[in-house]
């Protein structure tokens, strides 16, 4: 064994112990920036986690937007159809009467020289009217 003055060795554990006692210490920052990042994680998580839902709700809105442009657009197809169909029946009405019109001096001929006829031919049989 080797004999050192009870100053030395005091002075070595000494030594030993800052050097220990500095680690801790720095072990101890380590775990309170360990800690502060874990923290910051955790509000990062918990951004993510709103904005997730923000996009979620946005992504339903969308949706709803997306549902009432087809309901719209469904409206308007009916309305095209509808406007087609009273155009096209507009249409059909106005070409009878345009026919009706051209077959007009028909009936005013038949109205007036029928009962011309009738006298005629009832004259020529002998009844007087």
């Amino acid at each position: 064994m080797s004999t050192e003055s009870i100053e030395t060795t005091v002075a070595r554990l000494d030594e030993r112990f800052n050097g220990f006692s500095a680690i801790l210490k720095q072990m101890a920052a380590d775990q309170e920036r360990m800690a502060a990042s874990y923290e910051e994680l955790v509000k990062s998580n918990q951004r993510l986690a709103l904005i997730e839902a923000d996009v979620m709700v946005a992504k339903a809105s969308l949706a709803k937007l997306w549902e009432k442009c087809d309901a719209l657009e469904l409206t308007r197809i009916g309305r095209e159809q509808k406007r087609a169909e009273d155009e096209l029946f507009a249409q059909k009405k106005e070409m009878a009467l345009q026919n009706k019109e051209r077959h007009r001096w028909k009936r005013e001929l038949a109205i007036g020289v029928v009962p011309s006829m009738i006298m005629l031919v009832a004259y020529h049989f002998g009844v007087r009217l």
